[in-house]
C-alpha cells in the first residue's frame, strides 16, 4: 500500500514541477500529453491539490487554465 501512495505522490509531484516551470499556467490535455499520462489521472490529482490550495484555474477564453496558487501569471496580451 505505501508503495501505491508513492506512486500517487510522484504523480501529484510531476503535475507541481510543470506548473511551476509554465509562465501562463496549463491545460490538463497538455499535462497529459507532456507528462505522459491519461486526462482522468491528472484532472483526479489536480482536483486534489485545488482542494489543498496548491493549484488555482480560470478561464483563458475557453480553455480552464491550472496554475500554483501563489505564483503571479500574467495573462498573455494578444
Amino acid at each position: 500500500m505505501e508503495r501505491i501512495n508513492d506512486m500517487k505522490n510522484l504523480k501529484a509531484k510531476k503535475i507541481i514541477e510543470f506548473l511551476a516551470e509554465q509562465k501562463y499556467g496549463c491545460h490538463v490535455a497538455e499535462m497529459a500529453r507532456v507528462l505522459n499520462m491519461p486526462r482522468a489521472t491528472i484532472e483526479r490529482h489536480l482536483s486534489k491539490l485545488m482542494d489543498s490550495d496548491v493549484v488555482s484555474s480560470h478561464y483563458m477564453g475557453t480553455a480552464l487554465v491550472y496554475t500554483l496558487r501563489g505564483v503571479k501569471n500574467e495573462p498573455k496580451k494578444v
